[in-house]
């Protein structure tokens, strides 16, 4: 008997899809985060320079066509010199990337949102 037959079937594995990494509401957040870094740099192809990322992987994630990723959220979060914590939850932009008002801040645990 070999061994292949003794060890079992081996099980396809996948590597994990951004959708597992983030919740609903985290991609949100760095979708908001990408779209006023991009209009503060003017284009996506300039942002996806300074992220280092393609240009369509850039506009794929922030209108939904591709999930967001770890390295995504991380790159900008030092991008922006903000905590990766403020990008997943929105404290970062803070403000419209159109005309600069602030945003009304996201319920927090530590500001009396639901805990």
């Amino acid at each position: 008997m070999s061994t292949a037959a003794r060890s079992g079937p081996k099980l396809a594995t996948r590597p994990p899809s951004s959708q597992d990494e983030f919740t609903a509401q985290e991609q949100l957040c760095v979708r908001a985060a990408l779209r006023f870094l991009r209009s503060r740099c003017g284009t996506w192809g300039t942002l996806a320079r300074a992220l280092r990322l393609g240009d369509s992987t850039i506009a794929n994630v922030a209108c939904g066509h591709k999930g967001v990723t770890a390295t995504l959220a991380v790159r900008i979060a030092k991008f922006a010199g903000v905590g990766v914590d403020d990008v997943l939850c929105g404290r970062f932009p803070g403000t419209c990337p159109h005309c600069g008002q602030t945003l009304p801040e996201q319920p927090t645990p530590t500001n009396g949102g639901p805990s």
